[in-house]
């Protein structure tokens, strides 16, 4: 099994390069973008996120993440994902860009985390 952050990293690409967001399918979109990300944290921070409400998930997200730019982020991409799947809002002219930017951030935090880690293994493994 690849690392969370690779998975993600996978999913979002493959989710962005699908036509589901010219075609206007903002629902089907956002739903499997909240189940990619759900499906992170609960391996990043170990929770069941995917049998979490976004409060809930937020809640423990907050206890576990320090980062609170990233907890912040992530709110925002949760949020916009709650209003297209039960409110079936899509999102307005210019709402995307802080979605993506906050998703890369995500990303590119676990990764350094993950690298960083690795690093320390093989550091104290001699290698």
């Amino acid at each position: 099994e690849p690392p969370a952050d690779a998975e993600l990293e996978e999913r979002l690409r493959r989710l962005w390069q699908s036509d589901l967001l010219r075609r206007g399918e903002y629902r089907a979109f956002f739903i499997a973008l909240a189940a990619a990300l759900k499906r992170f944290l609960g391996r990043a921070y170990g929770f069941p996120a995917e049998d979490c409400t976004t409060t809930e998930t937020l809640a423990l997200l907050g206890q576990r993440e320090a980062d609170a730019a990233l907890v912040a982020g992530l709110e925002t991409v949760l949020a916009q994902a709650d209003l297209a799947k039960f409110a079936r809002r899509p999102p307005a002219d210019g709402e995307m860009d802080p979605l993506w930017t906050a998703l890369d951030g995500l990303v590119a935090v676990h990764r350094a985390r993950r690298e960083r880690a690795e690093e320390a293994a093989d550091a104290q493994a001699g290698r």
